[in-house]
């Protein structure tokens, strides 16, 4: 196996970009493992582990940029910002007749030095035949996790059992060890003959070469589609990572909670951690921390092939990494990695001077008067701007960014106080042709008064915003017009406080 090698790493871009139209295609500011993409390709399903060391970020990528077949590709990192891209780690055959010509999502699982990758494989030519989408479970193993060889004489699925309908769903496969019942288990995105569009088959194993299919998961039935599975134990809950298709309402990663394998299995209130535009994340974790490692998902194009901030949210895109955290209640939080925060250098202090319609305070500026709007220079294409926000009795405020001249025209971020939400949307323009498919706003508990601490990450045609360390929420911006930035608020008592901008430096 031949592999290409790399090094990513962050620059600063000091120019600005102008009115432009941001695309998917690599641009002059070097990759790295935080929202890495592809050089001519996407980055899809992302299947992480640790080992030796470091993060392995293993995902989709189409196959020589075609776009009818895929491969698994690796990026190696310590801390999510340099990174080595290490090249294809496992492609399909090139006869299309083969049941594995498409590499899909699956998990690694390491065993006395012994690395074991489970994967999906898929033929469109095996569908036409059977008149159903196709799809098994693969092996391939390897001494160091680099190099693999495919085990040609494994192969599983869920025919022969009376709980699941075969030819159907059999993919992402996800191995753990199961200590409630010392063995290692398997859960499969499955169609069951009682759920046939929302179920996880259990699969157990001795020595994770031979399997025995069970009866379907505990958790199974709630959702429509269980893909990309992740499972582990943290505290005294286990919690089960998924995502759900498109019609439930879109796109989304979202988790649950029991205290046992066997159940009883809940959501809470809250179950995901982003809005629509987090897919198939799936955590790793290097015993001390752990993180959640998906795609920010990208617009599809338009006839012309150009995608843009009108378009539908999309499948795939670019890889999105938060650290997790549990509540005191048990539930799950994220924020930035520190070490991707920590990159981007000093902070500098921005300038909130004094206007008629924003009150000067001791650290920044009050809302007067309502609706109240105030420039406040550019942004470097790639950068980190951090604030505090008191919540007004009323109404929305917040920032904006990627704007025209005046930012009239621009992306907005805001804390909405009558409906609690954590907002982005593009003023009077459609965030996207379907906002309430993409959900672009987060639930955030906040009262009048309340003082939150805001970031927000720009890269590109990327941006991430947290607020407090806890909850975040990521979109596509394609224009950013004259990457103008500033304050806003439509209602008075509104309170920006301590900004800072933080510029990647080389």
């Amino acid at each position: 196996m031949q592999f290409i090698k790399t090094h990513c790493y962050q620059v600063f871009f000091a120019g600005l970009l102008g009115s432009c139209a941001l695309s998917d295609e690599p641009n002059s500011i070097p990759k790295t493992a935080f929202l890495y993409e592809p050089a001519g390709g996407v980055a899809a399903d992302v299947i992480p582990y640790f080992g030796n060391g470091a993060f392995h970020i293993l995902h989709l990528q189409l196959k020589n940029g075609q776009r009818q077949a895929w491969d698994w590709a690796e990026i190696v990192t310590e801390d999510f910002v340099g990174c080595d891209f290490t090249g294809v780690a496992l492609t399909g055959p090139g006869d299309e007749e083969a049941p594995d010509h498409d590499i899909f999502t699956g998990s690694i699982f390491e065993k006395n030095d012994q690395f074991y990758a489970f994967y999906s494989g898929h033929s469109k030519s095996l569908d036409k035949k059977k008149g159903v989408k196709f799809q098994q479970v693969f092996l391939a193993t390897s001494p160091n996790g680099t190099v693999w060889e495919k085990k040609t004489d494994f192969l599983f699925n869920t025919a022969g059992h009376p709980a699941y309908r075969f030819p159907g769903a059999c993919r992402d496969p996800f191995v753990f060890w199961n200590p409630e019942k010392k063995e290692y288990g398997m859960l499969i995105t499955a169609a069951s003959v009682q759920y046939p569009s929302g179920s996880l088959a259990y699969a157990s194993s001795p020595d994770l070469i031979h399997w025995r299919l069970d009866e379907p998961f505990p958790a199974s039935g709630r959702f429509p589609g269980y893909e990309c599975s992740d499972l582990f134990y943290w505290g005294d809950c286990w919690y089960l990572i998924f995502s759900t298709y498109a019609e439930n309402p879109g796109w989304a990663t979202r988790y649950m909670m029991a205290p046992s394998l066997d159940g009883p299995w809940s959501s809470p209130i809250d179950d995901f951690f982003d809005g629509g535009s987090l897919y198939a994340a799936k955590t790793v974790s290097d015993g001390s921390r752990r993180f959640l490692c998906g795609t920010l998902t990208r617009r599809d194009p338009d006839t012309t092939g150009i995608r843009s901030d009108d378009g539908p949210n999309g499948w795939s895109g670019r890889i999105l990494i938060y650290e997790l955290h549990r509540r005191d209640d048990g539930t799950l939080g994220v924020r930035l990695p520190v070490s991707v925060e920590e990159s981007f250098g000093k902070p500098e202090p921005v300038r909130l001077a004094a206007h008629p319609v924003w009150e000067k305070t001791d650290s920044g500026l009050q809302a007067v008067f309502g609706p109240a709007r105030l420039a406040l220079g550019t942004l470097p294409d790639r950068c980190l701007l951090q604030f505090n926000l008191t919540v007004p009795p009323t109404g929305r405020a917040g920032v904006w960014v990627g704007g025209d001249a005046d930012g009239k025209q621009a992306f907005r971020l805001y804390v909405d106080t009558g409906t609690q939400r954590l907002v982005w949307d593009r003023g009077h323009l459609p965030l996207g042709s379907d906002p309430e498919k993409e959900r672009p706003y987060r639930p955030l508990p906040v009262q009048p008064g309340d003082q939150v601490s805001v970031k927000v990450l720009l890269d590109g045609n990327a941006a991430v915003a947290c607020v407090d360390d806890d909850i975040c929420l990521s979109f596509r911006m394609y224009d950013r017009r004259d990457n103008t930035f500033g304050i806003w608020s439509d209602t008075v008592g509104a309170e920006i406080s301590d900004m800072q901008l933080r510029s990647v430096i080389d």
